[in-house]
């Protein structure tokens, strides 16, 4: 195989070089599976993942991604022993802030009505919120 056919690393690419996605979508998941190896109780994995989860979205932002999903709280969550849905709503919370803080704009997607939804979040609950700031600004 010739030089000229072995891929660039991506370290040394120039980013018109680099094919990357537009958009990026990610389902966080064992925290509590990670807590549990650690000698911690499950409910202790969800706020230990957001520090992962932020500098995941700041590689992102910095390769020039455009864009991120991140797929949260869901119905299934809700049916968890009280204690775990309480620290992974609260996890959630807090990643939003923070999140927020570091210059991404959020819209927040749910059912505003449950029970379960924080209503933290009802902050990023509108287009126009999100249109305050791009993705990454």
């Amino acid at each position: 195989m010739s030089a000229q056919l072995l891929p660039v690393p991506l370290e040394r690419q120039s980013h018109s070089q680099r094919r990357l996605p537009r958009h990026i979508g990610f389902i966080p998941d064992g925290n509590r599976r990670w807590a549990v190896q650690h000698g911690l109780a499950k409910e202790q994995g969800y706020a230990r993942g957001i520090a992962p989860g932020l500098a995941l979205f700041e590689a992102c932002k910095a390769l020039g991604v455009e864009e991120i999903s991140i797929y949260g709280f869901t119905q299934d969550n809700t049916r968890r022993p009280t204690a775990q849905a309480e620290q992974f709503r609260s996890a959630c919370v807090v990643f939003a802030n923070e999140i927020s803080r570091c210059g991404a704009a959020l819209l927040v997607l749910g059912d505003e009505r449950s029970r379960q939804f924080p209503v933290e979040l009802a902050a990023f609950r509108t287009r126009k919120a999100r249109a305050s700031k791009s993705i990454f600004s």
